[in-house]
C-alpha cells in the first residue's frame, strides 16, 4: 500500500460543530484490537457441540427445471447419514425474507418441491455425522428434472411470451402498489427535455459481483433445554434471522435464541436468511446440534451477488449548463427470488437524480425476475450503480458544453432548501464543500504518459426509513462504577463495539474504558433491525444516548442525595468523578454512587433507550417519501495511467473529500475510508462473475480466480473529512460505511476516459473492454 494522507477540515461548518465533547470526536482504540491480532477473537465457528451434525445441500444443475420426483433411498444408506430433509419436512416452506415489512407475497421455498428456478437452488438437506458422510449422501439423491426454457436479461424477461420465472407474482416483476415499475415523478420531464439546447440518452451496465467475505456463510443450531434451540450464526441482522427462522418454522419465538458476535465480513450478504431456518429445523428433528457452513465454492456460486443492473438516463441540458430534465429507467435483476431487491429498487429510485437540483425528473425503476442466482443487499444497496452511471452521465454533459467537471457539478449540485425528486427539502448539504476540498492543487497529469484525471461526487443516505428501523438499548451500572451496554447488534469489522462505548461515555460523562459493550445475543439484548444499510452508529448511538441519559439521571440523583445538594447542581467530569458545578472539592466518584445506589439507597442506575425512525411509505404515482433523514457526501478525484497496447488500467491516485457528519473516532473513519475505496477499485476494474454468469458452476470457485486488487494494487491516498453535524445524529454523526466505496468507481471511468478517449459505460472497466475501445479509435482515426 502506498503513502496515505488523512487531513480533517475544520475551516467548513465551524458554527455546527461542538468542540467540548471529550470522548467521541477522539481516537480511541478498539476495544477488541488484541483478539483480532492474536486469534483469540471468538467466531461462530470456534465452537465445538459433541454429537455434532452436518449439514450439506442437494442443488439443482439447471437454471430452470420442473422437479418430477426425490428419491433419498440410497442416501440413507451412506455410512453416517441420518437423515434427509426435503420440502414436505419443513412447516412454512415458502417465504420471502422482507414479510417482516410487508414486503409480498412469499415466492421462495427453503428446499425447492415444484421448479428449481435457479442453479444450485437447494433441494434437499443431508444430515450426517461428518462432513465427508453428508457429501457422499447428498451425492447419492437422486432428483429427476424436466429442464424449462430460461430467461437471463432483464429487458428480455419483461417481452410478451417469455419464461414465467416466479408463478408466485405470475408475471416477472414485482408490483409496486399496482405499479410495473417504483416511479418517481416531479415536474413535467417532457417539458424539460423540450426545452433543452441538448439532449442526450446513454446506457449503463452492470455484472453481478461476490460479497467475498473471508468468513464464510454459516451457523450452528444446538438443543438446549427446555426444547429451546440457540443458533450461533454469522449473521448481520439477529432479530431479523430469528423472527424469519420462527414463521418458517411456526415456531414460537421464545423457542428460538440467535447469538452472533464478530463476523469476517458481511457486506450485506449475511443479511439473507438462508442458513439458519434449515439447521434449525434438522437440531429440532433430529435433537443434535447441527452445522451448516458454506464451502468457499458454495459461498462464490450460489451466496447472493450485487443484482446487475441496467440503467438508461435522458438528460436535458441548457447551454449555460444547468441540467433542466433528468429521465431514468432502471433495471435491477433480482434473479429468480424477491430477497432483498423490491426494497433495494425503491432505495434506488429515492436516489435518483442524484445529488443535484434539477426541476423536472422522471424516474421508473423496474425489479425484475429472472434465472439467475438471487440477488441480496451488497455495500451501497440500491445506490452504487445509480451513482457509476449518474457520474459518468454528468462527465458526459460537462464535456458536452466544455465546462470543468467540478464546476459543472457545483453549478447543479442541491442546497439547502432545495426540493428532491421525492418531494423532501434538502438539509445538511456539503457536496458543493466535498468538491471544493477535493479539488486537485496540481495542473493535468502528463498526457504523453497517457495519464488522466476524472472525478465523480456523490451523496448517501444513512439508514433505512423505508423499512422503519428501530434499535434499543440499555445501559445500566456495576457496584464497580463500570456501565455495561446492552445490544443486540453485530459488529462486521467495523469497530462497532468501540464507537458505541465511546458514546455511551460522552453521554455519561465518564472514561470510555469504563464501558463495556454486551452485544449479540436475542436472550439477553433488546431489539434490533441489524448492522446493514449505514444504519449502525446513528441508529444504535441515539438509542444508546437515550439510555446513557436515563441513567445519568439516576446515577446525579443517587449523587446528590450522598452529597447533600440538588441533582441539577451536579455535573460529571470525564474522569469517573461527579461534583458539583464551581465546586470541585465537593465531588463522589462514579464508584462510590454506584456503591451507595445499590447498597444504601436501593436504585439501579440504569436506563432503555429506543431509537425508530418510522417507515416511509412512497406515494404510489408520484414517488413522495422520505428515504432519510440525513445524507453523507463525497467527492473522488482520480488520476490512472492506461497501458495503450494492452488496455490495462494503474490508478495511480485517489483523492477524496468526505462529510461524515461527524467523526467519532478518526481512526476507524480513516480505515472505513480506506477499505472502502479499496472496495470501489476492485468494483471498478476487477470484479465480475461474468463470463460464467449465469451458469457459475464453472467458476470463479475461490479466490484464485475470482479478482480483486491486493494491497501492491493499492494507489495513493489522499483524503479530506469534513464534518457537518446531522441534527438527528449520535453528536451529529451520519452513516460512512458504505458511501466511500462508491465515488471511486465512476471518478476511475471518467480518469480513464481522460486519458485515452475511451468510454466503458459497464462495469468493470476491464483491460480487454479499454483495448477494444483503443481499437475502435484508432480504427476511425484519419491516416
Amino acid at each position: 500500500m502506498r503513502q496515505q494522507v488523512m487531513e480533517y477540515r475544520k475551516d467548513y461548518f465551524t458554527d455546527a460543530r461542538r468542540e467540548d465533547l471529550t470522548e467521541v470526536g477522539v481516537t480511541r482504540r478498539r476495544s477488541d484490537v488484541l483478539g483480532h491480532v492474536t486469534g483469540k477473537t471468538q467466531y461462530y465457528a470456534d465452537r465445538n457441540f459433541a454429537g455434532l451434525l452436518h449439514l450439506k445441500m442437494v442443488r439443482s444443475p439447471h437454471h430452470h427445471a420442473r422437479i418430477k420426483s426425490i428419491d433419498t433411498s440410497k442416501a440413507l444408506k451412506v455410512p453416517g447419514v441420518l437423515r434427509v430433509l426435503t420440502a414436505k419436512d419443513v412447516p412454512q416452506n415458502i417465504y420471502t425474507i422482507l414479510c417482516l415489512i410487508q414486503v409480498e407475497p412469499n415466492d421462495e421455498p427453503v428446499l425447492a418441491f415444484d421448479k428449481v428456478r435457479y442453479r444450485g437452488e437447494q433441494v434437499a438437506a443431508v444430515l450426517a455425522d461428518s462432513e465427508a458422510a453428508a457429501r457422499a449422501g447428498a451425492g447419492k439423491v437422486k432428483v429427476v428434472y424436466e429442464e424449462l426454457p430460461a430467461v437471463f436479461d432483464v429487458e428480455e424477461a419483461l417481452k410478451p411470451g417469455a419464461p414465467l420465472v416466479n408463478e408466485y407474482h405470475g408475471r416477472n416483476y414485482f408490483t409496486y402498489e399496482g405499479h410495473h415499475c417504483r416511479r418517481v415523478r416531479f415536474g413535467n420531464v417532457d417539458e424539460g427535455l423540450a426545452a433543452a439546447d441538448h439532449v442526450i440518452e446513454e446506457m449503463y451496465q452492470s455484472s453481478p459481483i461476490e460479497h467475498a467475505p473471508t468468513e464464510t456463510t454459516g451457523c450452528i443450531v444446538v438443543p438446549d433445554q427446555n426444547d429451546r434451540y440457540t443458533c450461533y450464526s454469522n449473521t448481520q441482522a439477529l432479530y431479523f434471522t430469528l423472527d424469519n427462522s420462527a414463521l418458517i418454522l411456526k415456531s414460537p419465538f421464545h423457542k428460538l435464541r440467535l447469538v452472533g458476535g464478530t463476523v469476517g465480513g458481511g457486506f450485506g450478504g449475511k443479511v439473507d436468511v438462508i442458513t439458519e431456518p434449515i439447521a434449525f429445523l434438522s437440531a429440532m428433528l433430529t435433537k443434535r446440534p447441527v452445522k451448516y457452513e458454506y464451502t468457499r465454492e458454495e459461498e462464490m456460486q450460489v451466496s447472493s451477488p450485487r443484482a446487475a443492473e441496467r440503467i438508461y438516463i435522458k438528460d436535458g441540458l441548457s447551454r449555460d449548463g444547468r441540467i433542466l430534465a433528468r429521465k431514468v429507467r432502471l433495471y435491477v435483476d433480482a434473479g429468480a427470488y424477491s430477497r432483498h431487491s423490491p426494497y433495494g429498487t425503491t432505495k434506488a429510485a429515492a436516489h435518483m437524480p442524484g445529488p443535484y437540483t434539477i426541476p423536472h425528473v422522471s424516474v421508473d425503476c423496474h425489479c425484475v425476475y429472472t434465472n439467475r442466482t438471487p440477488s441480496s443487499a451488497m455495500r451501497g444497496f440500491g445506490v452504487t450503480i445509480g451513482d457509476f452511471a449518474l457520474e459518468v452521465q454528468m462527465d458526459k454533459l460537462a464535456r458536452l458544453i466544455g465546462m470543468d467537471p467540478m464546476e459543472f457539478r457545483i453549478l447543479n449540485a442541491y442546497r439547502d432548501g432545495d426540493m428532491k425528486a421525492h418531494h423532501k427539502q434538502v438539509e445538511g448539504a456539503a457536496l458543493i464543500e466535498c468538491v471544493k476540498a477535493a479539488r486537485p492543487k496540481s495542473g493535468r497529469p502528463d498526457m504523453a504518459k497517457k495519464r488522466g484525471r476524472g472525478m465523480a461526487a456523490v451523496n448517501y443516505p444513512t439508514g433505512m426509513n423505508l423499512g422503519g428501523d428501530p434499535s434499543q438499548a440499555l445501559v445500566h451500572a456495576t457496584t464497580t462504577g463500570s456501565f455495561i451496554v446492552t445490544l443486540s447488534s453485530v459488529d462486521l469489522g467495523q469497530g462497532l463495539k468501540t464507537v458505541m462505548a465511546q458514546i455511551c461515555a460522552e453521554t455519561l460523562g465518564v472514561p470510555t474504558e469504563n464501558v463495556i459493550i454486551d452485544t449479540a445475543d436475542t436472550d439477553t439484548g433488546p431489539h434490533c433491525m441489524g448492522t446493514f444499510a449505514s444504519r449502525g452508529t446513528h441508529r444504535i448511538g441515539n438509542a444508546i444516548i437515550m439510555a446513557a441519559k436515563e441513567a445519568k439521571s439516576v446515577m446525579l440523583e443517587v449523587a446528590a442525595e450522598e452529597l447533600e445538594v440538588d441533582s441539577g447542581d451536579l455535573q460529571t467530569d470525564g474522569a469517573g468523578n461527579i461534583h458539583v458545578k464551581g465546586s470541585p472539592q465537593k465531588s463522589i466518584s462514579v464508584f462510590n454512587t454506584a456503591l451507595a445506589a445499590h447498597f444504601k439507597h436501593g436504585k439501579t442506575i440504569s436506563g432503555r433507550g429506543i431509537f425508530l425512525q418510522p417507515r416511509s411509505y412512497p406515494e404510489p404515482e408520484t414517488g413522495k417519501m422520505t428515504p432519510a433523514t440525513c445524507y453523507a457526501h463525497a467527492c473522488t478525484v482520480a488520476e490512472v495511467e492506461v497501458d495503450t497496447e494492452t488496455g490495462e488500467v494503474r490508478v495511480l491516485s485517489l483523492k477524496s473529500a468526505y462529510e461524515v457528519g461527524r467523526a467519532l473516532n478518526p481512526r476507524m473513519v480513516e480505515q472505513q475510508i480506506i477499505g472502502g475505496a479499496w472496495m470501489g477499485l476492485s468494483h471498478a476494474l476487477y470484479e465480475t462473475t461474468e463470463p460464467y454468469y449465469p451458469d457459475r458452476s464453472h467458476g470463479p470457485v475461490d479466490f484464485n480466480q475470482y479478482l480483486m486488487p491486493g494491497p501492491g494494487d493499492l494507489p495513493e491516498f489522499e483524503n479530506v473529512v469534513i464534518e457537518r453535524p446531522a441534527a438527528d445524529g449520535p453528536y451529529g454523526a451520519k452513516g460512512v460505511g458504505e458511501m466511500t466505496a462508491n465515488s471511486p468507481i465512476p471518478a476511475i471511468a471518467n480518469a480513464i476516459f481522460d486519458a485515452v478517449g475511451v468510454r466503458v459505460d459497464s462495469l468493470p472497466i476491464t483491460p480487454e473492454k479499454v483495448l477494444r475501445g483503443i481499437q475502435a479509435l484508432n480504427a476511425r482515426a484519419p491516416y
